[in-house]
């Protein structure tokens, strides 16, 4: 019997866990909802067509989590380890809402997904790609995005204050009241091939 089957119900509910290892375990097919897990280990776990609702992961290890057909509805991570997840592989027909605060993601992709009013605040997004991304009214505050791209990515009203280390086209991307602080906001330019001169 596998580690998660010994530990969580396929139909988990108002459940905590903590200091768990559940790397290269399968929750294939469960329903978790308004669970918490703190400093857990999700590192290679397959969650293929689960539904979580409303759950929290903290401090935990997310990385190269396979989420095909995962729905992801109000789930929040917080000064978590992100690493090589398509997020556009989980199911998005009828929800996807995600919060990662604090958090460290790398060579995650985005592409194509609804995610307004996202909130990534204070997290480093390094070489993450967002491509026909949905990023309007999105927190992005002190955000470091080292290495990230973005194309043809709606970014209207985005806040970009203290974010650093991002490349933008302009004209590439929407940034209609976009908010940018100084120096960095320099990084509107760099894509567009022009000498910035002091």
């Amino acid at each position: 019997m596998s580690q998660v089957r010994e530990k969580i119900p396929t139909n988990a509910k108002d459940l905590s866990f903590s200091n768990e290892d559940f790397s290269s375990q399968s929750f294939d097919g469960y329903t978790l909802s308004n669970c918490v897990f703190e400093k857990c280990d999700f590192t290679n776990s397959s969650f293929e067509g689960v539904s979580l609702w409303d759950c929290d992961f903290k401090e935990c290890n997310f990385s190269l989590v396979n989420l095909k057909e995962c729905t992801m509805q109000n789930i929040t991570f917080e000064d978590s380890k992100i690493v090589g997840i398509d997020f556009s592989r989980c199911n998005t027909s009828l929800f996807f809402s995600i919060k990662a605060t604090k958090s460290f993601l790398q060579y995650c992709s985005f592409s194509s997904l609804n995610m307004k009013r996202v909130n990534f605040n204070r997290s480093k997004i390094v070489q993450c790609r967002f491509d026909e991304t949905n990023l309007s009214e999105a927190q992005l505050i002190g955000v470091d995005f080292a290495g990230s791209t973005f194309h043809n990515c709606d970014l209207s009203k985005a806040n970009f204050e203290k974010a650093v280390n991002y490349v933008l086209n302009p004209c590439e991307n929407k940034i209609k009241k976009a908010k940018f602080s100084s120096p960095e906001c320099l990084g509107l330019v760099k894509a567009l091939d022009v000498d910035i001169v002091e």
